[in-house]
Formats: structure tokens, C-alpha cells, sequence
């Protein structure tokens, strides 16, 4: 590599980041991506946006895993709630899987990412 190449990538490398969700460029100091609209954060060595901590899926993760604390709670470990709770499991169980595929469908989009992605590598 020559010299003006290696000047010319140092007066550029602290210009640009790369989005981690679509690999667009963006400006240093963007906070969103122009194309696909996601936050993104500040740059890293390797001049890739970090992806913002996503809140809401950690806490729909604690609420879920409350839920079933509290199923397994109610079932077994609490005496008086014993019988009750042994008789309509599967009943219980079913109402607490829906509830927390709520809350995962409503906060976190993995799912819909995985389907861009692969569209993105079939086109």
C-alpha cells in the first residue's frame, strides 16, 4: 500500500460508520439509519455502529421469567393454592405461554429481522 492510500484512509476513517443492521454508511455523529430507520450508537474500532441496548426485550425477559416463577410458585410451593393449581396446569400453563409470546411479539422483532435478512441474501 502507498503512502496516499494509507493518508487518504486516515482522513476518512473518522468520518463514516456503518449501520449493523443494514450496512448502510452514515455520518459519525448519526443517531439513526438513514435507510432502515433503526437507533444506532457509536462507533467501533472496526468503524461499525454498536447496536443500542434493547430495553424493552430485557424487560419483557424478566416479566416472563416472573411469570413463570410465579406459575411454578403457585403450584407447588404454596400449600394452599396445591390442589387448585395441580388441577388446571395445563390450563395455567397454556394462558402464561400466550402471555409471554404477547409480550415477546409486541417488544422484540427478531423474528421479522431474520425474514429481512434472508430476503436481503435471496434478492
Amino acid at each position: 500500500m502507498s503512502e496516499r492510500d494509507e493518508i487518504k484512509k486516515d482522513k476518512t476513517s473518522g468520518l463514516t460508520k456503518i449501520c449493523p443492521y443494514c450496512s448502510t454508511h452514515l455520518i459519525v455523529n448519526a443517531t439513526e439509519c438513514s435507510y432502515c430507520k433503526k437507533k444506532v450508537g457509536p462507533v467501533n474500532r472496526q468503524g461499525i455502529a454498536e447496536k443500542p441496548t434493547d430495553w424493552k426485550a430485557y424487560t419483557a425477559c424478566f416479566i416472563c421469567w416472573g411469570a413463570l416463577f410465579a406459575y411454578f410458585w403457585m403450584l407447588g410451593w404454596s400449600k394452599p393454592m396445591t390442589q387448585f393449581f395441580k388441577k388446571f396446569a395445563v390450563e395455567t400453563w397454556i394462558i402464561i405461554v400466550r402471555f409471554s409470546y404477547a409480550i415477546w411479539s409486541l417488544f422484540v422483532n427478531t423474528w421479522d429481522r431474520i425474514a429481512e435478512i434472508l430476503n436481503k441474501l435471496i434478492q
